[in-house]
């Protein structure tokens, strides 16, 4: 659907699996949809019996407007495993942000994803069976800045915690870094 004269075009792709999109400009803001999903067959041959499908579906939705991003997204998998210990529901949801700050080459990028996954095995907590559930939430947020033409640091600050009904599967995992990256083009 084209509509010149409001500056609307609603355009639908299908894009081959790993397809880069060359450089190009927009003239306006720009909204974009994204579905996925996929059937794959997990193996595991050392471990029998957790092999089995693991089918899953997702949504993203992208905004860009000027040389800001906002990206949130939703992702359903299910793994259906031939031992029971092994299957589960996930569901995911993610976000993204990404903006200049200090600099038309210097940029800020935060990432969110909070994930819920319930096993169908149970466990017992506080003397009743009941299946585990796990909760995860993941952070991180990096700034790039440059200090030349092909060549900029980046400051990470990271962390993933897991919470769960099993208390031995908890954990908070944070990580902060500052690495120097060359671009070789």
């Amino acid at each position: 659907q084209v509509k010149e004269h409001e500056g609307l075009w609603v355009i639908r792709n299908r894009f081959m699996p790993g397809y880069d999109v060359q450089t190009h400009k927009h003239t306006g803001p720009v909204y974009a949809f994204t579905t996925s999903g996929a059937w794959r067959y997990k193996a595991y041959p050392d471990e029998p019996g957790s092999s089995g499908p693991s089918p899953s579906a997702g949504v993203k939705f992208d905004r860009r407007l000027a040389s800001s991003r906002l990206t949130v997204g939703y992702k359903y998998q299910t793994r259906q495993s031939q031992a029971v210990r092994s299957r589960y529901r996930r569901s995911m949801y993610t976000g993204e942000f990404t903006m200049p700050l200090g600099g038309a080459a210097n940029r800020l990028n935060v990432e969110l994803e909070y994930r819920t996954q319930q096993y169908q095995r149970l466990i017992k907590v506080a003397g009743q069976q009941v299946p585990r559930l796990d909760r995860r939430v993941a952070a991180d947020v990096n700034y790039d800045y440059a200090i030349g033409p092909r060549t900029f640091i980046r400051w990470t600050y990271a962390f993933e915690r897991r919470r769960s009904n099993d208390p031995d599967k908890a954990f908070f995992a944070p990580i902060a870094a500052m690495t120097v990256h060359y671009q070789l083009r």
